[in-house]
């Protein structure tokens, strides 16, 4: 078996429509989203947030007003549970094969459901030329014989749209400042560097890139411990650029849940030759009709549209 074809699970789907809060992509540019799934399960009442096919049904309606060409997706048990909200007629799925041992952590104290698999990968449009490479295993920093941190997945898109493409889902409990003391801000601290020698390899090859998902990190210019550390400036040349800070109009505010969260988590963040393909002013939230534990995920999609070069 080929290491592409060890790391790609493929199913599919997605049907077009537009998306108030994201705008409409022209036809020959590419629509780049992430999205957090939370803990979407394969089956019917199964995993922490167990759900019937009416939420299912939701999520493939949200799905199709979100119109992405490429999504990166969190929390995915497996790629079955993926076609459930992305039709496998539109759609590849490739999902992060991470292996997971037996988990005897539940839910939560009221739950006997056992915690799965919470994997990554990316939803993409049928038609769109691509490979897959193998994934950066190195962002898996447990030791503690405790749930695995995700792996980022890593795809290389083709043709007029020819970009490198990372999904990632960090470490969680570390969103902001960093904190010696606790278990989470150094594991993140410890992703760090594999994520930096992704992004200044990609650099070095003179590729554009992105890296989508949820980072788990309130990303901003003075963060040193995270932002700073990636956009050195190292090697010679290198800029990212934070989607939701950088566009028109100035930093974005998350409106889901009814501007519940003050600073976006998830993140799209850009290398210097995709920033100069980015339609500044397409940067967008899909925000749920719904509030609060009705939310068919936590987490509302974003999008960014890039221009063909």
């Amino acid at each position: 078996m080929t290491s592409s074809a060890r790391w790609a699970a493929l199913t599919v789907g997605l049907v077009l429509a537009g998306c108030a809060g994201i705008p409409k992509a022209p036809q020959e540019s590419l629509r780049l989203a992430s999205w957090n799934l939370e803990h979407l399960a394969e089956a019917d009442g199964k995993g922490c947030r167990p759900r019937a096919e009416a939420d299912y049904a939701k999520l493939r309606s949200y799905a199709a007003k979100l119109d992405a060409d490429v999504i990166a997706i969190q929390e995915v048990e497996t790629p079955a549970a993926a076609a459930r909200v992305f039709d496998p007629a539109t759609y590849d799925i490739v999902l992060s094969d991470q292996p997971y041992p037996p988990l005897k952590e539940t839910c939560g104290k009221d739950s006997a459901e056992q915690i799965r698999p919470q994997r990554n990968g990316f939803a993409i449009r049928k038609g769109i030329a691509f490979k897959v490479n193998p994934p950066l295993t190195a962002l898996d920093v447990e030791r503690k014989g405790g749930r695995p941190v995700r792996w980022g997945i890593d795809v290389t898109l083709a043709g007029k749209h020819a970009m490198r493409l990372l999904s990632v889902h960090l470490k969680s409990g570390c969103a902001a400042g960093f904190k010696t003391d606790d278990e989470d801000c150094p594991l993140l601290a410890e992703q760090v560097p594999t994520l930096e020698s992704w992004i200044d390899a990609r650099e070095t090859a003179g590729e554009a890139f992105a890296v989508l998902g949820d980072f788990n990190r309130r990303l901003k210019p003075d963060d040193v411990e995270v932002w700073q550390a990636l956009n050195d400036g190292d090697p010679a040349g290198l800029s990212l650029h934070i989607a939701a800070l950088e566009g028109d109009g100035g930093p974005r505010k998350p409106a889901c849940d009814g501007g519940r969260y003050a600073e976006f988590i998830d993140q799209i963040v850009l290398s210097d030759r995709a920033f100069q393909r980015w339609d500044k002013g397409s940067f967008g939230e899909l925000v749920y009709d719904e509030r609060g534990d009705a939310m068919p995920s936590d987490h509302c999609p974003i999008a960014v549209t890039i221009q063909a070069p």
